[in-house]
């Protein structure tokens, strides 16, 4: 199943960040699609995997992340 996943990423705080986030995500075949706003520092992911999952891995390419809620700023 897809899912659609909004996150912020407060990590994100150049165009190094967003290519190397953009390379790590690009290498998952079960990311479908992805958008990565840095002014926001969010990204939008369609994704088969679960929001653990994804969170997982930018973590493992040294960025926290979470999941954003309509409440938790401007959507992407």
């Amino acid at each position: 199943m897809t899912v659609s996943l909004q996150l912020s990423i407060p990590g994100m705080k150049c165009q190094g960040c967003v290519k190397s986030i953009s390379q790590e995500l690009s290498e998952q075949e079960d990311i479908i699609s992805f958008e990565l706003n840095l002014p926001l520092k969010q990204a939008i992911l369609k994704t088969k995997l679960s929001l653990d999952k994804v969170i997982s891995i930018l973590d493992i390419a040294g960025y926290q992340a979470c999941e954003l809620t309509q409440s938790q700023g401007e959507p992407l």
